[in-house]
């Protein structure tokens, strides 16, 4: 069996109380536990039958569950099912109801294949007998001999180091104010910072409403980002399957929003309604490891019909390209309305001049 099966149960902790515990707490059977093991607790699957498991949720603010967490779980479940240890190298997933995150989720595993280089599995993840998503996941032994190897190149962006050091001072400069923090306010177990490029070592403001980098380097990125994230949790790095499931996890943050980054949301436009369409992943080169520091580059190459198209690339902080991820999300936005008021006249002379002209046309 696949070792991510070995994963030992992580004991109860206390329930976290108050405001700020928004996203930190997983409601499962046996009880709430703390951020210390979202992950994993998230994957630790109850087995119902020999193709069927029990998911537990993380519960977030928007009290829908988070798209990252419905897939992990549904490979997590593939892997439990196959034969022999492989790892992942792709999965796709529609997602076809938001699910609730106060339920738990059942997963049902198909047998689409089962051979000695590749193996198929379609999983189908239910709350209350609705599907809320439908996804293939395939499975290859890695093959090196003979094998033809090439990689895009890495974009020159700040270190994780230099990255947070950018956003503190950011954070130091303007007294704190959100609109200058590097870090992406995103729920446990992930740690996420935007990684602005190299030629802006010298940078002197963040702009998050408009996704621009201004000092020395580019003015404006156009439709792309890119973060440094990891997972904030310890975990067998040796264990695959493991390590395939929280960076499925994690490719849910960050991706989908890209496409609006130059459509001026909050000043001319708001979003009246936005989802998740599907998701798919392909996993180039493992072994890697989610607690070590991942560069996400995503770039949104075309946005039509009220969906928006983006493709994420994941680097490993010595430039390995490990994966690519890829969204399309239903985006409908409605403008904002301008205030019809009319500007006061402040003065008769002004008052005669508007008179002046009007009598004129």
């Amino acid at each position: 069996t696949c070792p991510a099966t070995a994963a030992a149960e992580v004991a109860s902790e206390p329930k976290v109380m108050g405001r700020d515990a928004r996203a930190a707490v997983v409601a499962t059977p046996k009880g709430d536990i703390t951020t210390t093991s979202v992950l994993h607790e998230l994957l630790n699957l109850e087995r119902i039958d020999s193709l069927i498991f029990r998911g537990s949720t993380q519960k977030v603010s928007w009290k829908r569950v988070f798209g990252g967490q419905t897939i992990a779980q549904a490979l997590m479940a593939a892997f439990r099912t196959l034969e022999h240890t492989k790892p992942a190298h792709s999965l796709h997933a529609y997602f076809l109801r938001a699910g609730d995150a106060s339920k738990p989720i059942v997963y049902s595993v198909e047998k689409a294949r089962e051979g000695r280089s590749y193996s198929v599995r379609r999983v189908t993840a239910t709350q209350e007998g609705k599907t809320i998503l439908v996804l293939s996941a395939s499975f290859h032994i890695p093959e090196d001999e003979c094998a033809a190897v090439h990689q895009s190149r890495m974009p020159r962006v700040l270190s994780p180091q230099e990255s947070m050091k950018a956003g503190a001072n950011i954070q130091s400069d303007f007294n704190g104010r959100q609109l200058g923090k590097g870090k992406v306010r995103v729920p446990p177990p992930v740690e996420m910072w935007l990684a602005p490029p190299a030629a802006a070592a010298a940078v002197t403001f963040l702009d998050r409403r408009g996704g621009t980098w201004e000092g020395k380097g580019p003015i404006n990125r156009g439709r792309r980002q890119s973060y440094w994230m990891r997972n904030t949790e310890t975990g067998p790095a040796d264990d695959i399957g493991f390590q395939q499931c929280a960076i499925a996890y994690m490719s849910d943050w960050g991706l989908g929003g890209t496409s609006l980054k130059q459509h001026r949301i909050g000043t001319e436009r708001k979003i009246h309604q936005m989802a998740s369409i599907d998701h798919s992943i392909w996993f180039h080169a493992p072994p890697f490891n989610s607690m070590e520091w991942l560069l996400y580059d995503v770039r949104s190459p075309r946005a039509a019909g009220s969906r928006g198209f983006c493709v994420g690339r994941m680097f490993t902080e010595s430039g390995i390209h490990v994966a690519t991820v890829s969204q399309e999300i239903m985006i409908r936005l409605a403008p904002i309305r301008q205030s019809r008021k009319k500007p006061a006249v402040k003065n008769s002379s002004s008052r005669q001049l508007s008179l002046d002209v009007r009598s004129k046309l």
